[in-house]
């Protein structure tokens, strides 16, 4: 950041990023230093401000690089700057200030009045300047009547032009028909007779009943110029890492590449009988269509690979795994419904392994396992406790009047035995359970 200063004057230049700039000279008042940026005023407290002697740059109005900062004081002289009465105290810094301000004043006028040459005069003439300005040395005023020859005179216009040259420009102008030496033989080597109206369609027929001309379509050529250079009966057109040949890929299909930039030789089944062991390579979706068979009467098998199971998903938010058998019109439909999530539930439920019976329910017979390795065997069970009545009648529950084996009441139920009974084991009663003998 280069600086220089008079009395009254402090210049900078800016490098773009320096926002603060001292002040050489004093001054009584901030607003009595005027600032330019590059010969433009500029507004205090909006563009800058200043604290003592150093102004500060607001954002955005950082000085470029190479740019010019000047500081130039100009003290107000319209009024004084104390104004004393009467019987009034004088104190020192009213009599600087008032002294301050007419030393300045002095020092401006000062700097102004060195700026001004010695003759110089503010009344010249317009003759006096120009007999001036003709006096200096390769001054070169015109007339008026040489600017009139000197703007009729085109720009680029030149006294020693050669034949090349003006041969050049003749060229250059329209309709200018200039003939070089080998323009002059080929006009020589053109017969009297020929013609320059011959349409494209009289130089095509002429052109196409020679032998062998062969002349292409707009639309054979832009086929042709589709095949490769190299394309033949075994060889493919040139895209990237496309098969160069037919070697080892007997019985595959042709099909454009995941990048679709090239063509590949995969395994293809053309239909699904054709394939003795078709396999997935992802997941199914069946969309709207379904899965049946065309085999009278035949039946669609899930077949699970050992302890695998035919599974009915939930649909991993709120949905639970349901299986629908249907009506005959496929007008209604009854579900079977795993438990909700918040159940926590997995369990095996093995159907009943007696005959099916009327007037049975279905009951619990057995458990193995526990938790989610639990299997319940279900059985046809009587719901009357064994008596039978006239016409099948189930009114009343047996009981045994021994008890030879042990048995436990679960926590929080309640039994009822009728009595008498004879207990031959040990009967447990959980907690929260009553047993009550009648």
């Amino acid at each position: 950041m280069a600086t220089n200063t008079t009395a009254t004057v402090t210049n900078h230049t800016g490098n773009g990023s320096t926002n603060n700039f001292a002040i050489s000279f004093s001054f009584l008042a901030n607003d009595e230093v005027d600032v330019t940026v590059g010969g433009v005023l500029k507004t205090l407290d909006t563009h800058y401000t200043i604290s003592g002697s150093t102004v500060t740059f607001t954002s955005g109005n950082t000085p470029g690089n190479g740019v010019a900062v000047k500081f130039q004081r100009d003290t107000n002289i319209s009024t004084k700057k104390v104004d004393f009465t009467d019987g009034s105290v004088l104190t020192e810094t009213d009599l600087d200030a008032n002294a301050d301000q007419v030393i300045f004043a002095q020092q401006e006028i000062t700097d102004k009045l060195n700026g001004i040459e010695e003759n110089a005069t503010a009344d010249q003439t317009d003759a006096e300047i120009r007999t001036a300005v003709g006096n200096a040395s390769d001054s070169n005023i015109f007339t008026d009547a040489l600017k009139s020859k000197l703007d009729a005179i085109e720009a680029n216009a030149t006294q020693d032009q050669t034949a090349s040259e003006i041969r050049t420009l003749v060229e250059s102008a329209s309709d200018s028909n200039v003939f070089t030496d080998a323009d002059h033989t080929k006009l020589n080597n053109i017969e009297a007779n020929a013609t320059a109206d011959q349409t494209n369609a009289e130089i095509k027929t002429a052109y196409e009943a020679n032998s062998d001309t062969n002349a292409f379509t707009d639309a054979e050529k832009t086929k042709l110029a589709g095949i490769s250079a190299s394309a033949g009966a075994t060889s493919f057109a040139g895209l990237t890492d496309t098969p160069a040949n037919f070697s080892g890929a007997g019985g595959k299909t042709v099909k454009v590449n995941s990048s679709a930039n090239a063509l590949e030789f995969v395994d293809q089944i053309s239909d699904v009988v054709g394939d003795t062991t078709p396999q997935l390579g992802g997941d199914l979706d069946v969309q709207a269509r379904e899965i049946n068979t065309s085999t009278s009467n035949g039946n669609i098998k899930l077949n699970p690979n050992g302890s695998g199971a035919v599974e009915v998903k939930g649909d991993g938010s709120s949905n639970n795994g349901k299986l629908q058998l249907n009506c005959s019109q496929n007008s209604h439909g009854v579900k079977v419904e795993s438990p909700d999530h918040s159940a926590g539930q997995s369990y095996t439920m093995k159907l009943p392994d007696n005959q099916i019976a009327a007037d049975k329910f279905l009951k619990v017979k057995s458990i193995s396992g526990s938790g989610a390795t639990a299997v319940g065997q279900l059985e046809w069970a009587d719901g009357g406790g064994g008596a039978t009545g006239g016409g099948g009648e189930k009114i009343f529950h047996e009981s045994e009047n021994q008890m030879d084996n042990d048995y436990t009441i679960s926590t929080n139920h309640n039994a009822v035995v009728p009595t008498p009974l004879t207990i031959n084991a040990t009967l447990t009663v959980g907690s929260g359970s009553v047993v009550t003998f009648v």
